[in-house]
């Protein structure tokens, strides 16, 4: 959290080309499982800020930029790959069960189908569904 930008970018993800979306998304994977486990110890990382910035603000640019790839322009010329299956957002399983689908509406496409990421859990379809 302390690395992103006042977009709710990760500077180091934008600088990954044409692929800054989606390490956009790979970046938060760790930490929505993280602030998973922390709240199930009844602390609170989704609300922890470093620099006024929080999980939720990377969630929002997430949405931003798959909604408009345009807006990684300032961190890359390179065209953005824009093709996302469920499991390139799995942990959005996690934050959509826990703010509901309507906190990142752009991203709530992006799960239509069951999602599976083997770096967080498996089905995190199920495993948000508690």
């Amino acid at each position: 959290v302390g690395q992103e930008d006042n977009n709710g970018a990760f500077p180091l993800e934008m600088a990954r080309h044409e692929n800054a979306i989606h390490y956009q998304a790979f970046a938060l994977q760790p930490l929505v499982m993280v602030a998973e486990f922390a709240t199930r110890q009844n602390v609170d990382l989704y609300a922890y800020t470093e620099n006024g910035r929080t999980i939720r603000n990377a969630v929002t640019f997430l949405g931003q930029a798959v909604a408009d790839p345009g807006v990684v322009k300032q961190y890359t010329n390179d065209e953005q790959k824009t093709h996302f299956s469920a499991g390139d957002v799995a942990e959005l399983e996690f934050y959509f069960a826990r703010f509901g689908a309507d906190s990142a509406p752009s991203l709530r496409d992006l799960l239509r189908t069951p999602a599976s990421a083997t770096r967080v859990g498996g089905n995190t379809t199920v495993l948000a569904g508690k």
